[in-house]
């Protein structure tokens, strides 16, 4: 069965593709319809370790598909995404990215749909960009976006844009199955249905919720700068709400993932100074906090911390490019560092897995007519150096059609307690190698 087909695409976009397709023959003139796509295959194959093991690898056909059609001040674009993944059919997934229909007529541009916002400036932490949920046992260097069901409006401003939009629905992330390695709970334990925990201090599994933001960006003094403000529900760091059936006591506890009504404010900056691009991002992350006659009606749980999950994240990066007589290169340092409320000096219990965390990369565009490259990273934590990411990745196209990439990753998150790990240490010594082959049409 494929995941996230609920809810089903817009009513509004199918009838307005109809309505374009059966226009009378001289409007049809001025309809211009584009179309484009990708498909491929993938597979990866985890290395033995110590842990416990899951799956042993994957195997997957993977596609996209581009729409466009373009009448007058009108636009409307389609871009889906779908996996089928035939060692774990739980895995396989089909969901929209982006499907709207946009007015634009400068200054003013409108799209309603399924959006995608990428807010980032840096190359491997991101605590700016937050509007997508993610497909979390996908591409791990860089995991598919959901695109979210919102109303946007932007306006030219100065040397930039400003924009606000409205997000009716919450789309949760898309995590690996019970039998994944890259699961974040013990083997064969499931994920029980969507929970939301709202601003009113209730516990709902409805996912039509009132979320809106607004962002603005700017170029001055060749430094690019951006600033938002959103009230939504957080995708990124839910609680584990585990319940036990009293009827049932030697029935496996239930585990469902609760998401909590989020304000954050935040930013990017980039500026090229000389040969070095100086990059930022900061995020200050408000969790709405039930009052305590509101909590006292919550579901208790062991694991249910309401503790204040407030947390401001910061990330900085140098990125310094050389140029060689076969290619040019660029040498990345990155770093993340969590300020966590109430002079907590670590979100003991959280998802985040990067929060005192340094990255060094070196990657290598050979800039030949294959457009060969090479990359390769490692992500040390600085207070725990056991706990690293080390990625290595080669690509290049194959022909005018074909691109391919063959990679290799080692993951060291070793839990705490041994006997009874959380969350990220489920990953431990998830090392794989994988490889890609992708046709473009």
């Amino acid at each position: 069965m494929y995941r996230a087909l609920r809810p089903p695409l817009p009513l509004f976009i199918v009838l307005v593709m109809y309505f374009m397709t059966t226009l009378p023959h001289g409007y049809a003139k001025s309809l211009k319809v584009k179309s484009r796509g990708e498909l491929g295959t993938e597979g990866r194959i985890f290395l033995a370790s110590d842990q416990d093991q899951g799956d042993i690898g994957n195997f997957a056909g993977v596609g996209r598909l581009y729409l466009t059609a373009k009448y007058d001040d009108f636009r409307l674009y389609l871009r889906g995404f779908g996996r089928h993944d035939g060692f774990d059919r739980k895995r396989s997934a089909l969901f929209p990215e982006e499907a709207y229909l946009e007015y634009k007529n400068n200054p003013l541009r409108v799209r309603l749909g399924y959006q995608l916002q990428t807010w980032t400036a840096t190359e491997a932490f991101h605590p700016a960009d937050l509007i997508n949920s993610r497909y979390l046992d996908g591409s791990v260097q860089a995991p598919e976006k959901r695109g979210e069901l919102m109303g946007s409006a932007r306006l030219k401003l100065w040397s930039g844009n400003i924009e606000a939009f409205i997000m009716p629905l919450f789309s949760a992330p898309i995590f690996p199955s019970e039998d994944s390695r890259f699961r974040f709970g013990p083997l064969g334990q499931s994920i029980g249905d969507l929970q939301i925990l709202g601003r009113d201090g209730l516990i709902s599994d409805d996912p039509w919720r009132l979320q809106y933001g607004a962002r603005i960006q700017q170029t001055l003094f060749d430094t690019d700068l951006s600033l938002h403000f959103v009230r939504h529900i957080d995708r990124s760091l839910p609680i584990a709400l585990i319940t036990i059936d009293s009827s049932d006591p030697s029935a496996a506890p239930n585990v469902s993932l609760v998401y909590q009504a989020l304000t954050q404010i935040g930013g990017t900056l980039q500026r090229v100074i000389g040969p070095v691009l100086f990059k930022a991002e900061a995020a200050y992350r408000d969790f709405e906090q039930p009052s305590r006659s509101q909590r006292a009606m919550l579901p208790p749980s062991p694991l249910f911390n309401l503790t204040d999950r407030d947390h401001t994240l910061i990330a900085i990066g140098l990125e310094y490019n050389l140029y060689h007589q076969t290619g040019e290169s660029a040498l990345l340092i990155e770093g993340q560092y969590a300020i966590w409320g109430e002079g907590k000096e670590s979100g003991e219990g959280s998802l985040l897995l990067f929060d005192k965390d340094l990255l060094l990369g070196w990657r290598y565009a050979f800039n030949d007519v294959a457009d060969r490259s090479l990359t390769t990273s490692v992500i040390i934590d600085m207070e725990t150096p056991e706990q690293l990411f080390f990625n290595a990745v080669y690509a290049q196209r194959i022909g005018d059609m074909w691109r391919g990439e063959l990679g290799l990753r080692l993951i060291s998150y070793p839990p705490k307690d041994p006997d009874n790990p959380q969350g990220p240490e489920y990953i431990d010594q998830a090392h794989y190698a994988y490889t890609s082959l992708i046709r473009y049409f």
